[in-house]
């Protein structure tokens, strides 16, 4: 009797480890669902150097979704008109690149600029601050 008491504990042991085994194996094959998305810049702040006065630059900020899962581009806003951000693509799959598109305008500026960008994705969870520099020489201003 001992016996076949074992033998019913040790089978119901044995289906016990075996459930917890194939739930492990489902999560090594889709290992990209359990990891979060993720921002990788290329450059987080980019530097024009010198520029004139009333001059629009262009620059393009590429990055690489490095995370499991996508990431969906809500919205790019800065405190300065002169800056006008835009993208082509709002959802950006695991490992796939995306670009955001900064157009500068320097008119009316002129010295050391710093102009700071942030990007929002996911619902508010995903947020990127970025920026744009120049030395802005302006003919109309004199400097003492």
């Amino acid at each position: 009797m001992r016996t076949i008491i074992f033998i019913v504990f040790a089978l119901a042991f044995a289906s016990c480890n075996g459930g917890s085994r194939q739930s492990s194996s489902n999560q090594e094959k889709n290992p990209l669902n359990a990891t979060p998305p993720a921002f990788e810049f290329v450059e987080e702040i980019h530097s024009f150097g010198e520029l004139q006065s009333g001059e629009k630059v262009i620059y393009s900020f590429v990055f690489t979704n490095s995370g499991g899962s996508d990431i969906k581009i809500e919205k790019a806003e800065a405190e300065c008109v002169c800056l006008e951000i835009s993208y082509e693509n709002a959802v950006i799959k695991a490992g796939e690149k995306g670009k955001l598109r900064v157009v500068y305008d320097t008119s009316g500026q002129f010295g050391p600029q710093f102009q700071m960008f942030r990007l929002t994705a996911n619902n508010g969870t995903l947020i990127k601050d970025l920026a744009v520099t120049a030395e802005v020489k302006n003919e109309d201003i004199i400097y003492k």
